[in-house]
């Protein structure tokens, strides 16, 4: 039995597991996880260093997220095995003006079980619910560091369509 057979993906609605899944993606990624979407909303301090704050960060998210209270198009996949928590991914579904689409924010693997298929897996799951929810596109940025992950991306049918660029012009 592959350790897929084990996996199950479901949205989390519980705004209790926040802790968990906040302390799960920080033990996670590393810096060259970091891309534009980091910087924005403060989860990194620069381009090679998470903020100090991530835990609290991450936290703050996900609870808004899943606090059913606050308006939000942004939902938490969760991806589990007997052992516990495999993988966690934050979605957010979008309505353009001339069709819908879904941005891929983050999944996140636990380091130990890369290379089973589980984040393919999850992917596989992500992309049905995008599809059910009438999105046209999918859309994901990654840290311009994390070739790992770009070439499992282009595995699974993503392709480069743009590319951010940055300039400090602070203090």
């Amino acid at each position: 039995m592959s350790i897929c057979d084990q996996l199950s993906i479901a949205w989390c609605n519980d705004p209790a597991e926040a802790d968990s899944l906040a302390g799960f993606f920080v033990q996670h990624v590393a810096p060259a996880y970091i891309s534009h979407g980091e910087l924005q909303v403060g989860r990194a301090s620069d381009p090679e260093h998470w903020s100090p704050d991530l835990t609290h960060l991450i936290v703050d998210q996900i609870r808004g997220t899943l606090d059913k209270s606050v308006a939000s198009g942004l939902r938490v996949a969760t991806a589990s095995i007997t052992s516990g928590l495999a993988a966690l991914a934050l979605v957010s579904f979008h309505r353009g003006l001339h069709s819908a689409y879904a941005i891929l924010e983050d999944l996140v693997v636990n380091g130990a079980l890369r290379h089973n298929g589980i984040g393919g897996a999850v992917l596989e799951w992500i992309e049905n619910e995008v599809r059910t929810a009438g999105c046209q596109r999918m859309f994901l940025e990654s840290g311009i560091k994390n070739h790992d992950a770009h070439r499992f991306f282009e595995r699974h049918g993503f392709r480069p369509c743009s590319l951010v660029m940055i300039k400090s012009v602070g203090d």
